[in-house]
């Protein structure tokens, strides 16, 4: 355990990974161009749950890419790629850009 009086700046350092773990917020790779939704409210500032609903809503777009089969042991295809709502939901970190660009509204 690190003792706070001897190394404050690495036990706040601590506090802050650990204040980053439980509030989902996780770093968004420089040049990533599809973030998951914990990454877009991170770029966004917006919340994890906030950015879910405007998906479900169709305010913002989800990106499906193709993904493997799973089959049963008959050889049939139980599900093929993009199909279903288990996917990893992911968002174009250009329409995160258009989304700030048209909320943009002059106060006065």
């Amino acid at each position: 355990m690190i003792d706070p009086k001897e190394e404050p700046e690495v036990a706040e350092d601590m506090k802050s990974v650990a204040r980053a773990s439980r509030s989902g917020d996780r770093p968004v790779p420089v040049g990533a161009r599809l973030l998951d939704l914990y990454q877009a409210a991170t770029y966004t500032g917006l919340s994890y749950w906030t950015l879910r609903d405007y998906v479900a809503d169709g305010v913002l777009p989800v990106v499906k890419l193709p993904g493997g089969r799973q089959r049963s042991r008959g050889g049939i295809v139980t599900r093929k790629a993009g199909d279903g709502s288990t996917r990893k939901i992911l968002i174009d970190r250009e329409d995160l850009d258009r989304l700030i660009a048209r909320s943009k509204q002059n106060w006065g």
